[in-house]
């Protein structure tokens, strides 16, 4: 009995902390993601009841399958809950909750916990977050794109590499068929051809074949629609109208603008006129964009760059790819920003343990007051904005 009791002083001791950090992110992503979701925004889109209509009366597998994924988990979850636009904005708050759940391994395992933990509570409370994955519709999906960061991750762990080959194959299957994210795949494996070439050498030859096949077979419903030009346009996330340079000019600078100064430019986010982003997070971009060039070196850095310049390209040139395509990159730049910052507070005081603690809790402070301001802007601005009593006036 002794023993008992010494065993599981010592694993409570070991796992306490990670266990209470898991349960804290996950509980504050419910609270955000589901706290009112019938009544923030009171009423809905036109997009949205589009969007039902197709998913309601649609076939399992539709002529055009941009967002397949998304729309087959949809059409599953009007399936097993009930059959309405309030279901949808359910299951996308639970993509939005994985979103979130990737968004801290892959940080946790690249920065600090304390740094995932800070950059989560900042993602989960952006009112652009809370806008794209309190909606019925299916751009929450590009939020995902971040998977392939976290599946380099695992791999990297895991000794399970057969069972992670295979989730693989399917994660990347999936997200083939959301807009723009082909690149991101492309540059993922570029990023990591090598570790991909070892595995496949390194993996029993059935298995490497069996998993071609899977992967095949993912595919078949977008290697049908691979001659329809509008769909290749979708996925690809090439609109060959803006490939002009005047275009260009004028959506790069748009972003630019509502992402910095005023949101409300050319009626882009309808978040009111703050920018996208408040004071305290832009601080932190900056930060973590010095700290990404002063580690440029280094891999993963590397693909951090790689992804943000894909997004701006396609936030540039595309009309089918969601601009917050690029936020989980923004994010990961922004848990540099936070390290970074630490890093210069702890150089100053090395060996002052009060100093080192004030240090983190006027960063926590910091976040603490950008996440108010953040969630404020959303649950109480934001519905009170004619623009959302406009685009959201209609009733089921």
């Amino acid at each position: 009995m002794h023993v008992i009791v010494k065993k599981v002083k010592f694993y409570f001791s070991l796992m306490w902390k990670p266990v209470l950090v898991t349960v804290g992110l996950l509980t504050l992503s419910v609270v955000f993601l589901l706290t009112n979701l019938s009544t923030v925004p009171n009423g809905y889109s036109q997009p949205e009841i589009d969007y039902f209509t197709n998913i309601a009366d649609g076939p399992m597998v539709p002529d055009n399958p941009i967002y397949l994924p998304i729309y087959l988990f949809h059409k599953l979850s009007l399936k097993v809950i009930r059959n309405d636009i309030q279901t949808l904005r359910i299951a996308n708050a639970f993509l939005g909750l994985t979103s979130v759940i990737i968004m801290f391994n892959v940080i946790r395992v690249w920065r600090t916990t304390r740094a995932a933990l800070l950059t989560c509570g900042l993602f989960i409370t952006s009112t652009w977050f809370l806008i794209v994955t309190r909606s019925a519709l299916p751009d929450v999906g590009v939020l995902l794109a971040t998977s392939i960061a976290a599946i380099v991750v695992w791999f990297q762990s895991t000794k399970k590499h057969k069972f992670a080959l295979i989730i693989t194959v399917l994660t990347l299957g999936a997200l083939l068929y959301l807009p723009g994210l082909i690149w991101f795949v492309v540059a993922g494996a570029i990023w990591k051809h090598k570790r991909i070439v070892y595995e496949l050498r390194n993996s029993p030859l059935w298995y490497v074949i069996v998993s071609t096949i899977v992967f095949i077979i993912i595919l078949i419903p977008l290697l049908i629609q691979i001659d329809n030009l509008e769909f290749t346009k979708q996925l690809t996330g090439i609109t060959p109208a803006n490939l002009d340079v005047r275009v260009i000019l004028s959506n790069v600078s748009r972003f630019i603008v509502n992402t910095f100064w005023d949101s409300s430019f050319k009626n882009s986010y309808g978040m009111g006129s703050q920018a996208v982003f408040d004071i305290f997070t832009i601080i932190l971009i900056i930060t973590g964009a010095i700290s990404l060039y002063k580690n440029r070196t280094r891999s993963r850095s590397r693909y951090i760059l790689l992804s943000i310049i894909i997004s701006a390209i396609l936030i540039a040139t595309s009309s089918s790819v969601p601009s917050i395509i690029i936020l989980p990159y923004i994010m990961l730049i922004i848990s540099g920003g936070i390290v970074w910052l630490l890093q210069q507070w702890l150089a100053v005081f090395p060996r002052n343990p009060f100093a080192r603690n004030l240090g983190v809790v006027i960063v926590v402070i910091a976040v603490s007051l950008s996440a108010f301001y953040n969630s404020y802007r959303y649950f109480i601005a934001w519905p009170h904005m004619d623009s959302t009593k406009n685009n959201y006036s209609i009733m089921q």
